[in-house]
């Protein structure tokens, strides 16, 4: 549903979409949908996370500045520092 809106709201076209190789990504209603909306699909190799080396230092950054330091009172409070850090 996030990839349909993202598509609709920002008409990106001859879009490739680099991931891991989890059940969600090969499920083949998933590989089907993403087919019919133009996404190329490219699954990295088992065991190399350096092949999505940006989303994997994203991810560790995420966890040592915001999850580790913070004790969330709600999801709106997590939304908000969220929203301010990738600002």
């Amino acid at each position: 549903m996030l990839l349909s809106l993202v598509l609709m709201e920002y008409r990106i076209e001859n879009i490739t979409l680099r991931k891991d190789n989890g059940s969600q990504f090969i499920a083949g209603v998933v590989r089907q949908f993403l087919k019919d909306k133009g996404v190329n699909q490219e699954f990295i190799h088992v065991v190399t996370p350096e092949e999505n080396a940006y989303i994997e230092a994203l991810q560790s950054n995420v966890q040592r500045e915001v999850i580790e330091r913070y004790e969330f009172e709600s999801i709106y409070h997590a939304e908000m520092i969220f929203s301010r850090y990738y600002e």
